[in-house]
C-alpha cells in the first residue's frame, strides 16, 4: 500500500555530519528524519511502540521530496556542557555549567515537503492519532499543516516504446521546482552521466553505548546510503535511464504531482528510528 503526506513546515534543519561552528543543514530532510516525523504521525511514543508497528504493517520503502524559496542563516549561542569547561558567572553566581559556542545555524524557510512511503499491510489514515504538535526533525521545525492519503503510482517502463515511451521522455524532458534524493544503488554500472550534488543520507539508526568521562552514554549508530540531490532539469536522469542503466524493469510514478518516485528500500537495513 503506498502513501502520500503532503507537509507545510515552518522552517527546518537537519545538521550536516561535519558541521559544527557553522551549522549547515541537509536541503532536504535525509530519510531519518522522515521516519522519525512518520513515527510521530502514528503516534508511536518510543522505540518499542515502532518495532511492533514495524512487524504488523512493515515499512518498506520511503521517498522525500521537498521545495523551497529561502534559506536564512540565524546567529545563535549554544551552551557547552562538557565537564571540563568553567561555568560562566553573572556576580559570583553560577550561571550554568559551560561556557556559550558562537554558532551560525541554517534553516530552510517554509519548505512544502512531500513524503511517499510503503507499508506491506494498509493502515486507515482517518484513525491516526498523531502527535498534538507534529515537527520534522527539530522541535522547533513546526508542521503548519499536514495531509494523508493512500494512493496509486502508475507505474512506466524506461525502456517503454511508442505512446509510453513519449510519456516517459515527457516526464523528465522538464525542470522541477522540486528537490528530491536519489539513491546510488538504484542504479547499476556507472553513473558518470548525472551532474548532481552526492550526499552520504543517514537512513536508519540502532542504539549503542560508549563510556565518557566514566559515564556510560546512550548513542545512535546511522546507517547511511549515498544518494544524489535531484534538482532543476530532469532531462541528465532521462540520458541514464533510457540506456539501461536503471536497475529495474520499471519505475513509479505519481499521477498527481508527476513526480517520479525513487524509493529509499529499507528492507535489507539494519536499525530502528524515532526522533
Amino acid at each position: 500500500m503506498n502513501y502520500r503526506v503532503h507537509l507545510n513546515v515552518e522552517t527546518f534543519h537537519s545538521r550536516l555530519p561535519f558541521a559544527y561552528s557553522h551549522r549547515q543543514t541537509f536541503p532536504i530532510p535525509p530519510i531519518s528524519t522522515v521516519i522519525g516525523f512518520l513515527a510521530n504521525l502514528f503516534g508511536l511514543h518510543n522505540k518499542h511502540q515502532f518495532e511492533d508497528f514495524n512487524r504488523k504493517h512493515k515499512l518498506k520503502k520511503v521517498a522525500v521530496f521537498c521545495k523551497s524559496t529561502e534559506v536564512l542563516e540565524e546567529y545563535q549561542w549554544l551552551r557547552n556542557l562538557s565537564a571540563t569547561t568553567k561555568p560562566r558567572l553573572c556576580r559570583t553566581e553560577t550561571q550554568h555549567p559551560g561556557q556559550i559556542i558562537p554558532t551560525f545555524v541554517q534553516q530552510v524557510v517554509k519548505p512544502e515537503v512531500l513524503i511517499y512511503f510503503a507499508l506491506d499491510k494498509a493502515v486507515d489514515v482517518q484513525s491516526l492519532n498523531p502527535f498534538t504538535i507534529l515537527s520534522l526533525g527539530r522541535a522547533e521545525d513546526l508542521v503548519t499543516t499536514f495531509e494523508i492519503s493512500e494512493i496509486e503510482l502508475e507505474e512506466i517502463s524506461p525502456l517503454a516504446r511508442d505512446s509510453l515511451g513519449k510519456q516517459f521522455f515527457r516526464l523528465f524532458n522538464r525542470r522541477t521546482t522540486y528537490m528530491f534524493w536519489l539513491p546510488l544503488n538504484t542504479f547499476k554500472g556507472s553513473v558518470s552521466g548525472l551532474d548532481y550534488l552526492r550526499y552520504v543520507v543517514p537512513v536508519m539508526y540502532r542504539y549503542g553505548t560508549v563510556k565518557q568521562n566514566g559515564i556510560q552514554t546512550t548513542v545512535r549508530h546511522f546507517t547511511n546510503v549515498e544518494a544524489f540531490l535531484i534538482r532543476g532539469s530532469l532531462r541528465p536522469l532521462y540520458n541514464v535511464l533510457i540506456s539501461g542503466g536503471y536497475k529495474d524493469k520499471s519505475l513509479f510514478f505519481d499521477p498527481k504531482t508527476e513526480m517520479p518516485i525513487f524509493w529509499f528500500d529499507l528492507t535489507n537495513l539494519d536499525g530502528t528510528n524515532i526522533n
